[in-house]
């Protein structure tokens, strides 16, 4: 009878890769700390699309965190949800993280194997600051009479991106709490140009120094790295040598 019957079917091609960008966190310098100290954290988010019929999940999306020396992080990276094609993350910066820029690449693959172009922002990654400064303090002489003044000279540096300038540095003498040391300035040349990395103070003792005096400097940058404390000893002579001259009688 010549009867036909015609059935249609439809079906999608998808040959388009997922689509990463717009990265954003809401960090810039940080501090790893331990656990049982507040931790810090780091928010940050991915913009992830897909144009084809393929499908992906927050979990498909693969987040890789080195520091700027190659090495790994090994803080904890959990998800934090995700708003229409924003994707968010949370990182706990681990005390243990190697200090320097954070380098983030973010790679996806969808449901039907197509591979997205692997991202990574170019200049909006955090930094994590895990190091402290480094103190070495010296002086200009170290067997001094009472009435003398003492220069004392501190290179302290802070490879870090914490702040660190002049006021995160103290300076005392043990066992004297009434001794006054001169303010901590920074170091000039003989241009009256400052000295990268170098402070200076003075002392200036007094009748009620004796013996051995120990002069410590201190320093922390602004996230709370505590370098290790620089000591110089500074012996006061209370038995300064004398002359005598005997002229025959």
């Amino acid at each position: 009878f010549g009867n036909t019957v015609t059935e249609t079917a439809n079906f999608m091609i998808d040959n388009s890769a997922p689509v990463l960008s717009a990265y954003a966190d809401d960090a810039e310098c940080v501090r790893g700390i331990p656990l049982a100290v507040n931790p810090s954290l780091i928010n940050f988010a991915i913009t992830a699309e897909d144009l084809g019929c393929g499908t992906f999940e927050h979990g498909d999306i693969v987040v890789t965190m080195t520091s700027s020396s190659g090495l790994p992080l090994v803080g904890n990276l959990t998800t934090d949800g995700s708003t229409g094609t924003t994707f968010h993350y949370a990182y706990t910066v681990s005390h243990l993280d190697p200090t320097g820029a954070v380098n983030i690449t973010f790679d996806l693959m969808d449901s039907k194997g197509n591979i997205a172009t692997q991202y990574s922002p170019a200049d909006d990654e955090f930094s994590i600051d895990n190091t402290a400064p480094t103190l070495a303090l010296t002086a200009d002489k170290s067997c001094v009479l009472v009435g003398d003044e003492v220069t004392f000279t501190l290179d302290a540096s802070d490879l870090g991106c914490a702040t660190f300038d002049v006021s995160n540095i103290s300076a005392s003498i043990a066992g004297d709490a009434n001794a006054t040391l001169s303010a901590i300035t920074q170091a000039l040349d003989g241009s009256s140009q400052p000295i990268p990395d170098t402070y200076t103070f003075t002392y200036t003792v007094d009748a009620a120094d004796s013996g051995l005096l120990t002069i410590s400097a201190d320093a922390a940058d602004a996230l709370g790295n505590m370098a290790t404390t620089s000591t110089f000893d500074v012996t006061v002579d209370l038995n300064p040598l004398t002359l005598a001259v005997n002229l025959p009688q």
